[in-house]
């Protein structure tokens, strides 16, 4: 019997980006993606803090970071997901999904819930609204403004 279509795709997620945990040596690698990607600065310091204390992921191919994502602490049991970013060459192949799983994964207790907003507030090169993409993946709207949306997730625990 073939396995359905999800059970392959997961079969095969050694093609592509490897997903680990965002270390320190990477810092450096994954601001510059940032910049380069939002047209401003990263702030490297909260970057190298939040690793070090909370759940966070990059996505690297052939030896170069592709993608990141990291948290901080927005209250005792609630995560804040502080940016998720895939460069532009990567995006809708599915690497996005995997950092923000590995996140969900890796955030066991006290993690409760990940809060996230996203705002078009913040200057960035146009693109297409996340809010879809968080949706998929379980997030609920809790608050919106007319520029920004606040999500959460429950993560079970």
């Amino acid at each position: 019997m073939i396995p359905p279509v999800e059970e392959l795709g997961r079969s095969l997620q050694l093609v592509g980006p490897v997903i680990g945990p965002l270390t320190p040596d990477l810092v450096e690698e994954a601001a510059a993606l940032h910049e380069a990607e939002n047209q401003r600065p990263a702030h490297r310091e909260t970057l190298r803090r939040c690793i070090a204390e909370y759940p966070s992921a990059v996505a690297v191919d052939h030896g170069r970071v592709v993608g990141f994502v990291y948290s901080d602490r927005f209250a005792p049991d609630l995560l804040v997901l502080n940016n998720l970013l895939v460069a532009a060459a990567y995006r809708g192949q599915g690497v996005g999904a995997r950092l923000l799983e590995y996140v969900e994964k890796t955030a066991g207790p006290p993690w409760r819930s990940i809060l996230l907003s996203n705002s078009e507030l913040w200057p960035h090169p146009p693109r297409r609204s996340p809010l879809e993409f968080y949706r998929k993946r379980g997030y609920r709207e809790i608050w919106t403004t007319q520029s920004t949306t606040v999500m959460v997730k429950d993560l079970g625990a």
